[in-house]
């Protein structure tokens, strides 16, 4: 159990070194801007372009990420065909590769879509602005992803409005995305919340409740089912449009704690908001470790 823990927080690292931390964001000498295209399905996948460059004028960066793509799921933390491997040095020297049930569901890596995923990096490692602006659509065939919603965030990436990345928000010193979960059920469920962070501030914000339905890690029914499936009480609709509201105001206003004092000493049946207002501080203030859960 500690060797899978070990894994996704060095999977997680190692993701973090990719897609957010840059030279630019520390060095003040060098302001760097983004241009960001996302799409957020119902079924919680979330897809990203960013087209990633230094301010005009200014020597680039060695190593600089330009351009990438990538998709995670905000809303599922565990799938039953998802599997991840990782890689153990045994004592006489040899090494044994062992899968597991990943943590965090991430575009590009299962079978199904790791064809498309490299594809993808292979066009982005090798093309420019203009080129990528000059692409033939016929030339590219993907066999899981939505070329047309591909093409769509790549060109609005590219000729967008760039952002400058945030360098007094402290979230830099959270990961660039996380799911986040209780870690333990008390009164038989617990919050979890995923979120994407792109430019320091919280660009994507979603917020569950899981009902535990027996002892094993993936025996839980999300909130959000039971309401997409019809299925939810009265309380329970109630409690989901109140998590849909406060993640709307999160992202609004780009801050783990707007409108806090809100919700803190409300419920909903057995939920209790306050636990829920707790779990924001703690992320907030960058305390985000003890909801890291394998």
């Amino acid at each position: 159990m500690k060797s899978r823990l070990l894994s996704c927080i060095i999977t997680l690292a190692l993701l973090l070194s990719c897609l957010c931390v840059s030279g630019c964001q520390k060095d003040k000498g060098f302001p760097c801007y983004k241009n960001v295209a996302r799409q957020c399905n119902d079924d919680g996948w979330v897809f990203t372009f960013v087209y990633q460059y230094e301010k005009e004028n200014v020597k680039p960066i060695d190593g600089l990420v330009r351009f990438y793509f990538y998709g995670i799921n905000v809303r599922y933390r565990y799938s039953n065909d998802y599997i991840e491997t990782y890689t153990v040095d045994n004592k006489d020297g040899s090494t044994s590769t062992h899968e597991y049930q990943s943590g965090v569901l991430i575009w590009g890596r299962s079978k199904e879509t790791a064809a498309d995923s490299s594809k993808i990096d292979k066009l982005l490692e090798n093309s420019d602005k203009e080129s990528l602006l000059a692409l033939d659509p016929n030339s590219l065939d993907f066999t899981s992803l939505d070329k047309e919603m591909f093409l769509r965030l790549m060109k609005e990436a590219l000729t967008g409005k760039p952002q400058e990345e945030s360098k007094n928000q402290t979230y830099w010193d959270l990961p660039s995305y996380a799911v986040l979960t209780e870690a333990t059920y008390i009164d038989g469920y617990r919050f979890q919340v995923c979120f994407l962070i792109e430019t320091g501030f919280v660009d994507v914000c979603y917020i569950d409740v899981l009902y535990q339905t027996g002892p094993g890690k993936t025996e839980y029914v999300q909130l959000s089912d039971l309401v997409s499936d019809g299925k939810a009480t009265d309380i329970q609709i109630q409690c989901f449009k109140k998590v849909q509201e406060i993640a709307k105001q999160i992202e609004e206003n780009e801050t783990f704690v707007a409108g806090i004092d809100l919700y803190k000493d409300t419920s909903f049946g057995d939920v209790d908001m306050t636990r829920l207002s707790v779990f924001m501080n703690n992320i907030h203030n960058g305390n985000y470790s003890m909801y890291i859960t394998d």
